[in-house]
């Protein structure tokens, strides 16, 4: 059964290489100054990808099936938190192109320095998911317990993203609520044996880090086209 984990290992390798090219290719676009905010964006999801690639990339020449779910947690701990980030950093931007009040001198820093507190609050829901979802793996507490415990952050977590952020565009309102749902199901298959969570991990990590460098990147060429 462990081959089934390996094959969708393997095929996940074959995506995040592919759509590695696609982020970098993005690079070499100009853009109009207003939106290169976007190509700060991009650089958060080519790290959270690269990470993604080298988890991988290890447990292929590392592969064991009792060991990969809680091996996962070493990415997860810094590739949530970045896509959080970037996520939130997005629907700032989303907001002042619905509203035609993007700005020339909108910078990555600036952005950060403003929501800074926001940040703070939902990188320690994050981490607190992520914390009670490894000691339910680890077998420290019961696994229905770290679920249920873990979902409260996470809930809170979107929360803060969507009624800060997210409502306030049309197609922020789309990208926190597919967010939502994909993570979501992280929470669900969690509590599956370990060759199908981790078959359905391997799925999932493509819809929610790689999508997101795709969408970005389609975005940049767009803004390249029409410049």
């Amino acid at each position: 059964m462990s081959n089934i984990v390996q094959t969708t290992t393997n095929l996940s390798i074959l995506v995040q290489i592919i759509t590695g090219v696609f982020g970098l290719d993005g690079f070499r676009y100009t853009i109009p100054k207003e939106h290169h905010i976007l190509l700060d964006i991009l650089k958060m999801e080519t790290i959270v990808q690269f990470i993604e690639l080298g988890m991988y990339i290890w447990f292929h020449f590392n592969f064991d099936i009792n060991t990969i779910a809680t091996t996962r947690y070493y990415d997860w701990v810094i590739t949530t938190p970045t896509m959080l980030i970037s996520t939130l950093v997005f629907l700032i931007y989303q907001k002042d192109v619905e509203t035609n009040k993007l700005v020339q001198n909108m910078n990555l820093k600036q952005v950060l320095l403003d929501n800074k507190q926001i940040i703070s609050h939902i990188i320690i829901l994050n981490t607190m998911m992520l914390g009670f979802g490894y000691l339910g793996e680890t077998g420290i507490i019961d696994k229905k317990i770290a679920t249920i415990l873990g979902f409260i952050p996470f809930i809170m977590c979107f929360s803060i993203l969507y009624n800060n952020y997210g409502k306030h565009s049309t197609l922020g309102k789309k990208i926190t609520k597919y967010m939502f749902f994909i993570w979501s199901l992280y929470g669900i298959v969690y509590m599956l044996p370990t060759v199908p969570k981790n078959v359905f991990y391997n799925i999932l990590d493509i819809l929610a880090k790689n999508f997101w460098g795709l969408f970005i990147y389609f975005r940049i060429k767009e803004l390249h086209i029409k410049k």
